[in-house]
């Protein structure tokens, strides 16, 4: 699946590239998470790609992601639903 993944990327050329939830969750408390989200903006930085990180949840994630340098997000923690 991640071969499968990295052959997309270099046949589409993507201008956005998304950190998965899977990642984002808990990132604040995981320093493996945040390794792989660096990575993903390492290789957006390097390609032109804008990352944005999905399904953020809360305070601490928004600001763990910060720190690492992601600029773009969603998630229930920028709109909750009412």
């Amino acid at each position: 699946s991640g071969y499968a993944s990295m052959e997309r990327v270099l046949s589409i050329r993507p201008q956005f590239l998304k950190i998965a939830m899977n990642i984002t969750r808990s990132i604040d408390a995981d320093s493996i998470r945040r390794v792989m989200a660096e990575s993903i903006l390492y290789m957006g930085e390097r390609i032109g790609a804008s990352v944005i990180a999905e399904g953020v949840e809360t305070e601490k994630e928004f600001e763990m992601l910060k720190q690492v340098g992601v600029k773009l997000g969603q998630g229930y923690y920028f709109s909750p639903k009412v």
